[in-house]
């Protein structure tokens, strides 16, 4: 048994993980896969009796994604931006998330209208506040 982490660009959500399942789960010799979407990685544990890296990163690429194999300390190469800007993102969009609920509570003056939708709807800055959320979220 082997194992290789590889950093998958573009790694970030539920749909590349299917993906990177249907294309590099089924090749023979694969005996497990382990993913990290916050740093972006795979990880395979495979029998180099049967499987390759080269295999394995020709496999990430017929799934539509990059795939270079991972080097202790790349991330110091890497700037700011690259190592946490991910992080950062998905935490702005929880903290505009909850401000835009906590917002549309207090205009309704209660957090049960603000769940249930009744009252008018959502107000203007609520709105603005949840699509700050979405779109920070990615």
């Amino acid at each position: 048994m082997e194992k290789l982490t590889l950093i998958i660009k573009g790694l970030d959500c539920a749909e590349e993980v299917g993906a990177l399942k249907a294309t590099v789960g089924k090749l023979d010799g694969i005996e497990h896969l382990d993913f990290n979407l916050l740093n972006g990685t795979m990880s395979v544990t495979f029998s180099d009796a049967r499987l390759n890296e080269e295999q394995i990163i020709t496999a990430v690429w017929q799934a539509g994604l990059k795939a270079q194999p991972y080097q202790a300390g790349i991330e110091e190469e890497q700037g700011f931006w690259e190592q946490q800007g991910r992080k950062m993102m998905c935490s702005l969009s929880g903290i505009l998330g909850f401000a835009g609920f906590a917002l549309h509570a207090i205009l309704h003056q209660s957090v049960f209208d603000a769940l249930s939708g009744e009252g008018g709807g959502v107000p203007l800055p609520s709105a603005l506040l949840y699509l700050g959320a979405v779109v920070s979220g990615g």
